[in-house]
Order: C-alpha cells, then structure tokens, then sequence
C-alpha cells in the first residue's frame, strides 16, 4: 500500500495558540476522547457552542468534521480539517479551518497539534498548539473557545474515569440517582457502605457564567459520580420545580447489589437498612442463600443478593 501523500500547506499565519493541561486519566482515555467519535461529541466545543454532530476519518488524509451550536440562538458553525500526523497515543496533528467566517474575513486554513504525555503519577499531560491564526482578535477567540473546550473536556474526563472505556467498553448501564439537596450526604453514606471513591462533586455554584441558580441550591450537587470498582452510581440534586414527585415515594425502580459473600451481603444490607425501613429481612430464598429489601434513609429502594455457587442448594448451611 502507497503511503498517503498529504498536499502541502499554505504558509501559516503568525499567531499562535500554545496551552498545557493536566487530566486526572491515563493517555488511552484521553487519546479516545480525542478520537472517537462517540466521545467527541460529548465534549468537543466551548460551553456556550457545544458539538452536537460531526465525523471523522481518523486516518492520515482523513477529514474531519464537527458542527457546533449555539446554546443561545441555534446558530450552527461548521469546522472542519484533514489529519495530517497520527501517531496513537502520544501525537495527532490535523488543519482546522471554519467554513465560514464569524471574526474577521475569510478563514483560514491553521494547524492544530495535540501531544499527549504520560505522568509519573499515571494522568495525562497535554500540550496543545493552534497555530496560522490570522489576528489577535482571532487568537483571543480561540483561546476563549479552547480553554472552555479543555474544562469540558476535564469535566467529561472526570465522569469517565474508568481507562477501558479508552480500550475495550462501547456502552456501561449506570444508574442514575435523584435528591432533594441532600445527594452529598446521601454519596458520602454509599462511599462508605460500598467502599467506594466520589470522583466527581459539582456543585450547581460550579456552573458556568451567567447559568442563574437560586442561591439555596448553590451548594447542592448538579453532578456526583460514586466509583465502586467498575462499577458507579450517578447521582445529583433535583428541585421540586424540575422533578415534580422528587419529594414521593420511589416506585417502579430498585438499585440492586450483588456479590458472591453472604458475609459481605449481609453487611451491606446491615448498614444500608440503618435509618431506612426493611421491606424483606435479608435470609435465605429459594434461589440464593441471601436476599433482602430495604429503602434507605435517603428514600432509595435496594435489594441485595447473593449470587449462589454452582453447587449450592437450598437449606444448605451458610
């Protein structure tokens, strides 16, 4: 197979964009985020004109396509470009040009060059070039535009924590919880009935500019990510003008845990029914060595069960 010949590029106008960032996620993670179009679109776009569809042919000479829109008016704005250097996952060098102008002229065609290195500490640092800008005013644009690109992308990052969705997993079910204001409280009881880490608190006060909030929910929680091995629950605070039942009963859901130790079932179930009501005593069933219901004190339904040996046999002594 013939190498790809790439056509040269126009000379490249003098401004330039140069801008580090460190990601708390190993360089797969961040190489994928940069390169499948799953993930792209998720958080490709400043906060004000956020990706919502696009392409890309990830091979040298391949174009690129993304189409951002404005959260305010609809607007669509088409970019676009070609790769140029591949060199997964340390490198990618790709032009970027705007279909139309919305600064000062024509556009132009620029570069863009995204190295990505490994930290001793296992995160990502990123060292990114923009470069053939044609104006200061076009390179404060861009610089305004890529910095709330890269914090979304921080963000995206920081609820994909898990280094194979990088590499093997496509698709991950993960509940999602709602509260009335006390979704910390609530993750922070989890963490420590679970043992699991809270990799992600951001609070409705975190918001971006100009996102009006009351100020009695300032401090409530709009995204929280409880990590339990490969395993998460969401979660996040929901006001009564939003989610009109938030303050009822839950039906037609439970969250349901299940482990191979009637020990560690037993436990879990022990600490989740404290200040909750029990709907079915944990105990042998027909079907497992142990099973049990319960709402918690934050109103959520669980059931815990026990997944049983291959040779296990109902009446047998646990």
């Amino acid at each position: 197979m013939s190498e790809t010949t790439l056509p040269d590029l126009p000379a490249l106008l003098p401004h330039r964009l140069d801008m580090t960032r460190v990601f708390d996620a190993p360089r797969p993670l961040v190489w994928a985020a940069w390169t499948r179009p799953e993930m792209r679109v998720q958080w490709l776009g400043p906060v004000e004109w956020p990706m919502v569809s696009g392409t890309n042919d990830l091979r040298v000479g391949g174009p690129w396509r993304a189409c951002l829109r404005s959260v305010e008016t609809d607007e669509d704005l088409w970019q676009g470009g070609h790769y140029r250097e591949i060199d997964e996952p340390r490198r990618l060098v790709f032009t970027f040009r705007w279909d139309e102008s919305h600064e000062d002229g024509p556009p132009a065609e620029t570069l863009v060059t995204v190295d990505l290195h490994e930290t001793a500490d296992g995160r990502t640092r990123m060292d990114f070039t923009h470069e053939g800008l044609k104006s200061e005013r076009s390179l404060a644009g861009h610089t305004h535009g890529w910095t709330s690109t890269m914090d979304r992308l921080e963000a995206w990052l920081a609820i994909h924590p898990d280094g194979q969705h990088a590499e093997e997993t496509r698709m991950k079910l993960v509940t999602s919880l709602s509260f009335a204001g006390n979704c910390r409280e609530a993750f922070e009881f989890y963490a420590r009935v679970l043992g699991g880490e809270i990799t992600a608190a951001m609070t409705y006060g975190d918001g971006p500019p100009g996102m009006e909030v009351p100020a009695a929910m300032k401090d409530w929680l709009m995204h929280c990510w409880l990590q339990v091995g490969d395993q998460a629950l969401m979660g996040s605070d929901m006001h009564s003008d939003w989610a009109t039942k938030i303050n009822e009963p839950r039906n037609g859901f439970d969250v349901t845990l299940h482990t191979d130790s009637v020990e560690e079932a037993r436990r879990v179930f022990e600490a989740l029914s404290e200040g909750g009501t029990v709907a079915m005593a944990f105990s042998e069933m027909f079907w497992t060595p142990g099973f049990g219901t319960l709402t918690d004190q934050f109103g959520i339904p669980w059931m815990v069960n026990v997944s049983p040996a291959a040779d296990w046999k109902p009446g047998a002594a646990t």
